[in-house]
């Protein structure tokens, strides 16, 4: 598959403090590839330090770029970011935190086409929101407006997407139609996206790729479709010393080993 995203030697350090140590990986289009970490691990810094908004070391290239050199409506335009807070404190119809996803694509005083404000409308069916296009954002349950964050990402139309435990504040069903729709939009566009999820079981269920952070390194990279037994519970025990990875009918699973 085509390399999209590197990031090479990455080290950041807060004051004194080292909370990345020299981190490289790389991403391939079409893919979704999880990260997997403890809290306070490393993986919200990670994210914003893609987006420029923390010094670093080292280097982001994004389809052979450096994003050093990119502006920042350049990078609005390449990488669309879902943070775990939305950030939204004033009231907005729906409909208007979604068209915010085009924004990058705007000239300074440039309205959205009407292409594009269909676009809107078909992301907010996608999700199930259409509904409530008109509704204020603020009026909404954590888990819509974290769909509602989704679709404003699907018309971004940004190549590489970052997902910061997207599905914290979901129930069942619209965790499986978020990683359902992340999923479709990244193989259909040929896109990269990297997300960071709590949950190591829906980790094992929609990613292609993971990637262990421990102390603010890379621990372990590992593809499930093609890896062994034996090594998907190294990787999974840097992190859970007590998880079992098991297969079942081509789909792996985790276990828990009980106190002895």
């Amino acid at each position: 598959m085509k390399e999209l995203f590197s990031a090479e030697e990455i080290s950041v350090f807060y004051g004194e403090k080292q909370v990345l140590n020299r981190l490289s990986f790389s991403l391939s289009a079409g893919e979704v590839t999880g990260l997997l970490g403890k809290n306070g691990g490393g993986k919200t810094t990670l994210f914003r330090s893609i987006c420029g908004q923390l010094p670093y070391e080292g280097r982001f290239l994004l389809e052979g770029k450096d994003l050093r050199s990119c502006s920042a409506k350049e990078r609005a335009q390449r990488i669309s970011y879902l943070p775990q807070r939305h950030g939204i404190a004033f009231s907005l119809p729906v409909v208007e935190v979604v068209l915010l996803g085009v924004s990058p694509w705007l000239s300074l005083f440039g309205q959205p086409t009407k292409a594009q404000r269909q676009a809107v409308m078909e992301a907010l069916e996608q999700v199930g929101l259409a509904e409530l296009s008109h509704r204020d954002f603020l009026t909404l349950s954590e888990g819509q407006k974290q769909l509602c964050l989704l679709a404003r990402t699907m018309v971004q139309q940004a190549g590489f997407w970052l997902l910061d435990e997207p599905d914290a504040a979901l129930d069942v069903e619209n965790k499986q139609l978020l990683f359902r729709k992340v999923r479709q939009m990244v193989a259909a566009g040929q896109k990269a996206a990297l997300m960071a999820i709590h949950d190591p079981q829906l980790a094992l269920g929609c990613c292609d790729r993971l990637l262990f952070l421990k102390e603010g390194a890379l621990a372990a990279s590992i593809v499930p479709k093609t890896a062994t037994e034996a090594e998907m519970t190294a990787a999974f025990r840097l992190l859970y010393p007590k998880a079992r990875p098991f297969l079942r009918q081509g789909k792996w699973f985790l276990d828990w080993e009980e106190e002895q």
